[in-house]
C-alpha cells in the first residue's frame, strides 16, 4: 500500500518540478527578449514610444530613474534625449484621460527586465536650485546640432570624416577619414596629421601638400590656371566620455564630437542638490585640461566654447558657498557663490531688484558660530560685502500705505483716488473728478476718515 503512495508522491514531485522548470525557462526567455528594449527605443513608433514612458509612469518612476536604467543598458545620448521628448509629451496629455482611454492599449515589456530597486525612490520636486531648471526641462534638446556650420573652435580628431574640395581649372572631390593616430592618406601624397587642428588650420596645411599636385593653387597661378580648395566636416565623430562627481547620473556616455560640456551634463541629469555649477573640471590624459563655469551660461549667455575630446573625464566638485536670494527680487532661490563674491555679485545674479522692492538696501540672515544674527546692508555697503555660506538675503518690499491719498467714488464722472497735497478741500476733489453725474444727490456727500486701516469717523457734508 505504501509503495503506490510513494511512486504517487514521486510523480507529483515530478510534476511540480517540471511546472517550475517550465515557468523558470518562460521567464528568461521573456527576460531575454527584453533585455534590449529601452536601448532599441529609437526603432519603436511614436504610439509605442508613449505607451512605454505612460506605463512607467503608472509604475511609479520618474524620468531621473527610466535614464539610469536606459543608461545602464548602453543607451546613448540620442536614446536619453528621446526619452526626454517623449515624457514631456505625455506630461502634456496626461490630463486628458478620454483621450488616453481611448487610445487602444499597447502591450509593453517595461521593467521585466531590470530591478530598479538601487534608485532612490523620490519623488521630482522642482528644485529653488538657479541653473537646475534647465537639467529639469524634458521639453527642450541638447543634442548639438550636426547640420550647422562646423564651430571655428572644433578641433579635429580620429574617425572624424572630411571631405576636400577642389575647383577652377581643375576639379575633384576627395573623402578623407582621420585614423586613429589623426592621420589622413591621399593617394600621391604623404601621410597628413590633422588631429588637433582647427578646419582652418587643416585647410592650410592640405592646401600646402595639394600644390604639388595642383600648380594652380600657388598664389603665382595666373587666373586662367587658378585651383581653389575648401576643406568641409562631412561627419564628426563620436567620443566617449565619462561624467563623474556630483552628478544625478554618473557613467560613461557616447556622444558627437560637436558636443560641449553643457551637452555632456545634460546627457546626466545635471549636478546634484549638491553639485557645482560654478566648478566642472575637465581632465584629459589625467591631468586638468580646463574647467567650467555655467552662470556664465546662465547669466550672460555665453556658451561654453571647449569642446571635449574622446576620453575625457567631467568632473562636478560639491558646490561652493551657497546663499538664498529670498523677497523682492527678480528671481529668488539658492545660488552658489564663489571666493572674493559679494552682495553686487548676487544681485547680478539674481537679474537685479523686482519693480516694488525696496532698493536702498537688502538684510542678511547670517549664521555667525552657534547662533544666527540680521545684519542690514545699504546699497553704498554692496561691493564690499561678501558673502557667507548659508546666508539668507531678503529684500523688502515697500509698503502698499499711502501718505497723502485720498479716494472719491459714487456719482462723480472720474472716482478713484487723488493727492491730498493737490486736493485739499472737497471742491476741489470734486472738481479733479470732473464733477457730480446727473444721478447724483447734489445737496450732499458723506465723508470717511480712516485711522490706522479703520474707519472712525463719518461726516454729512453739505455741498450746496
Amino acid at each position: 500500500m505504501q509503495k503506490p503512495l510513494f511512486k504517487t508522491q514521486s510523480r507529483t514531485l515530478s510534476k511540480n518540478t517540471l511546472a517550475l522548470l517550465a515557468l523558470f525557462t518562460v521567464v528568461m526567455t521573456y527576460a531575454q527578449n527584453t533585455t534590449p528594449f529601452l536601448t532599441s527605443i529609437q526603432n519603436l513608433t511614436p504610439q509605442q514610444q508613449q505607451s512605454y514612458v505612460k506605463e512607467a509612469r503608472q509604475r511609479g518612476y520618474s524620468l531621473t530613474q527610466l535614464q539610469g536604467l536606459a543608461k545602464t543598458q548602453g543607451a546613448t545620448l540620442d536614446d536619453l534625449t528621446l526619452l526626454k521628448s517623449v515624457w514631456s509629451e505625455t506630461e502634456k496629455n496626461r490630463n486628458d484621460s478620454v483621450a488616453e482611454e481611448a487610445t487602444e492599449k499597447i502591450e509593453t515589456n517595461f521593467g521585466e527586465n531590470g530591478d530598479l530597486t538601487f534608485f532612490p525612490d523620490t519623488t521630482e520636486e522642482e528644485s529653488d536650485i538657479f541653473g537646475s531648471s534647465f537639467f529639469n526641462n524634458t521639453s527642450i534638446t541638447q543634442t548639438p546640432q550636426l547640420y550647422v556650420s562646423t564651430p571655428a573652435g572644433y578641433r579635429l580628431g580620429p574617425n572624424d570624416e572630411i571631405t576636400i574640395d577642389v575647383w577652377g581649372a581643375s576639379e575633384n572631390r576627395y573623402e578623407a577619414t582621420l585614423s586613429r593616430q589623426g592621420v589622413v592618406r591621399i593617394d600621391r601624397l604623404k601621410p597628413m596629421y590633422l588631429s588637433g587642428l582647427t578646419l582652418a588650420a587643416a585647410k592650410r596645411k592640405i592646401q600646402k601638400e595639394f600644390a604639388s599636385i595642383y600648380t594652380g593653387l600657388s598664389d603665382n597661378a595666373e587666373e586662367a590656371s587658378r585651383v581653389y580648395l575648401d576643406v568641409n566636416l562631412q561627419k564628426a565623430r563620436s567620443i566617449v566620455v565619462n561624467i563623474t562627481g556630483n552628478v544625478n547620473a554618473p557613467g560613461t556616455y557616447t556622444i558627437s564630437g560637436f558636443s560641449s560640456v553643457l551637452n555632456a551634463l545634460y546627457a546626466a541629469g545635471g549636478p546634484t542638490e549638491n553639485g557645482s555649477y560654478r566648478d566642472v573640471t575637465i581632465l584629459r590624459g589625467g591631468k586638468k585640461a580646463g574647467s567650467v563655469d555655467l552662470y556664465d551660461y546662465f547669466v550672460k549667455g555665453t556658451y561654453p566654447s571647449m569642446f571635449l575630446n574622446d576620453q575625457d573625464v567631467i568632473v562636478v566638485a560639491p558646490h561652493h558657498k551657497r546663499v538664498t536670494a529670498d523677497g523682492a527680487f527678480k528671481t529668488t532661490g539658492r545660488f552658489e557663490a564663489l571666493a572674493g563674491e559679494t552682495l553686487d555679485d548676487l544681485l547680478f545674479f539674481t537679474g537685479g531688484y523686482a519693480s516694488a522692492a525696496y532698493k536702498k538696501a537688502v538684510y542678511i540672515d547670517r549664521i555667525v558660530e552657534l547662533e544666527r544674527e540680521i545684519l542690514k546692508v545699504n546699497i553704498s555697503d554692496y561691493s564690499s560685502t561678501e558673502l557667507a555660506d548659508g546666508d539668507i538675503v531678503q529684500a523688502k518690499e515697500v509698503s502698499d500705505k499711502y501718505t497723502n491719498k485720498i479716494s472719491v467714488s459714487g456719482e462723480v464722472y472720474l472716482p478713484g483716488n487723488y493727492p491730498l497735497d493737490q486736493t485739499p478741500t472737497i471742491s476741489l476733489l470734486l472738481k479733479s473728478s470732473n464733477g457730480l453725474t446727473p444721478d447724483a444727490y447734489s445737496e450732499a456727500a458723506i465723508l470717511y476718515r480712516s485711522k490706522q486701516g479703520f474707519v472712525n469717523e463719518i461726516q454729512t457734508i453739505n455741498l450746496v
